[in-house]
């Protein structure tokens, strides 16, 4: 998964034209989901940003390597239909009580599809999704390493 992402950042410069920066980022996906499960085990990342949102609902952010970062929805209108926020109620809620914003953690959950890959990313633009995805993710499991 890392890998996939580093090498198509490799292939990618700023000065390209949105054609093929679109391809590029095609193929980047067209190759995570030929070679990636949606679900992933005991994955290992280190926490970025954990708070709440206005119901108190729980959001997070891990990265896993520069730049690649796996993430809830921030708010609950992007959320609406990917149920990503995390529940007061939850076992991953209790997890999080007591962990802190760099804190080592594996972590357990399913990527969310969107229209146009099998990994959806929360990047408002192709360029972004390429040099610092944001991917969108449903969290089920996590403890501290």
């Amino acid at each position: 998964f890392i890998k996939i992402i580093n090498d198509s950042r490799a292939g990618y410069s700023s000065s390209y034209n949105d054609l093929k920066v679109s391809k590029i980022l095609l193929d980047r996906n067209d190759l995570l989901c030929k070679t990636t499960s949606q679900i992933v085990n005991n994955w290992e990342g280190k926490i970025k940003k954990i708070t709440t949102n206005q119901q108190g609902k729980g959001i997070l952010s891990v990265i896993i390597d520069k730049g690649i970062f796996i993430e809830t929805w921030n708010n609950a209108f992007s959320d609406l239909f990917d149920n990503t926020l995390i529940e007061t109620d939850s076992k991953v809620y209790t997890q999080l009580l007591e962990l802190n914003e760099g804190d080592s953690i594996l972590f357990s959950g399913n990527f969310i599809e969107s229209s146009s890959a099998c990994f959806g990313t929360q990047n408002f633009t192709d360029r972004s999704s390429i040099s610092k995805p944001e991917f969108t993710f449903i969290f089920t499991n996590i403890l501290k390493k």
